[in-house]
């Protein structure tokens, strides 16, 4: 990392990985999100049903009613929230890609950040072509000491700070002990950062 600054024009090896979010945002669609926001929310009213069944059919019926338009609501807002963060997420012209950059002290992990142009991508399945190591001969943008958040980039989420999303890691990796929740999610990036504009990529 020594000599190495904004403007600066580096060649390195690393292997890489996509941004996971992308992932799971072609999971989470607003309808989807939708319907399971839906189904909480008249989950959540379910444990009132037995009381205003009590009170009587004009009151169960008003209840019913007001719980539907409730769970439609929160949906809708739902559905809008999701489409937005989709959207900037979901750069067309550039994506992000997670290198481990390879050789170096082994005390001194390296995390290069490198941003391509989706139209110089060969293959639709942008995140297929990412077995093996590459060579990257770049120029830096930026250099970052402090763990960044792989939600940095998005203009509503980046303000989520990392030490929440720390505790956010530490809390999904304590409730899949039991086996059924996979924790190799990564919410977050180690320091020392660098994020390179690619010039050429090559094996």
């Amino acid at each position: 990392m020594q000599g190495i600054n904004v403007g600066s024009f580096v060649e390195f090896a690393a292997t890489f990985e996509a941004n996971e979010i992308n992932s799971i945002l072609d999971l989470a669609t607003p309808e989807l999100v939708a319907a399971v926001t839906k189904w909480l929310a008249k989950k959540d009213q379910r444990e009132k049903f037995d009381f205003y069944y009590e009170q009587g059919h004009d009151e169960l019926q008003k209840f019913i009613q007001k719980s539907n338009l409730d769970s439609e609501a929160r949906a809708e807002i739902a559905a809008a929230a999701t489409r937005a963060v989709r959207q900037d997420f979901r750069n067309e012209t550039t994506r992000e890609y997670f290198g481990n950059v390879v050789g170096g002290s082994a005390r001194r992990h390296v995390t290069a950040v490198t941003i391509c142009d989706t139209e110089h991508f060969a293959s639709q399945d942008k995140d297929r072509i990412l077995d093996g190591t590459f060579t990257v001969l770049g120029k830096v943008s930026e250099v970052s000491m402090k763990a960044t958040s792989i939600l940095s980039r998005n203009k509503v989420l980046n303000r989520i700070q990392q030490p929440m999303l720390d505790e956010l890691n530490e809390n999904m990796r304590v409730a899949a002990q039991d086996g059924k929740f996979n924790t190799s999610f990564k919410l977050g990036l180690k320091p020392p950062i660098v994020k390179v504009i690619p010039i050429a990529i090559y094996v």
